[in-house]
């Protein structure tokens, strides 16, 4: 019980109770005695927790690669306009790429198809066939005015030229 300072000593001795120690009995069971007090409580013994079992872990699911970006498919045939490349092969054999250029501050314009490594080129691949009118906007990363491009032909093989067509 409780006591409250406001009472007076006597009354607090009253509402005191006073409690016992707690000792064991047997291993098995634990006996609280309480004085001043009929009562005895007895616990029955708990179990042990059961010691915790070894999971497995989980199996993870298989991983699956998000897919890889793909590049396009190559283009089957040259636009009707816009822009596509080609790739010239030199040979040594006709010794001329065999078109007459325009020069501009945009590349080279294509003029006329003459006989030489481009005419090869437009036999072999009739679908990305170069014409006149045609222009020839980079060659082998190089691009600029018909000069700088021009500069860029010499004395290289292969020719990878990024055509414009109007």
């Amino acid at each position: 019980m409780f006591s409250c300072c406001c009472q007076s000593s006597s009354d607090r001795k009253k509402d005191v109770d006073r409690v016992g120690t707690v000792s064991a009995l047997k291993d098995d069971q634990v006996e609280e005695v309480v004085q001043d007090s009929p009562k005895t409580i007895k616990e029955e013994p708990r179990a042990l927790p059961e010691s915790p079992k070894t999971l497995e872990p989980e199996p993870t699911p298989p991983t699956t690669q998000a897919p890889q970006p793909q590049a396009p498919p190559a283009p089957t045939k040259a636009p009707a306009h816009g822009l596509f490349e080609v790739t010239i092969e030199r040979t040594p054999v006709t010794g001329k790429l065999g078109i007459d250029v325009a020069r501009s501050e945009l590349g080279l314009r294509i003029t006329a198809i003459n006989a030489g490594d481009i005419h090869e080129f437009n036999v072999k691949n009739p679908n990305f066939a170069l014409q006149a009118a045609d222009m020839i906007v980079g060659i082998n990363g190089v691009r600029g005015t018909g000069n700088d491009l021009l500069a860029a032909i010499r004395d290289t093989n292969p020719l990878l030229f990024v055509i414009e067509r109007p």
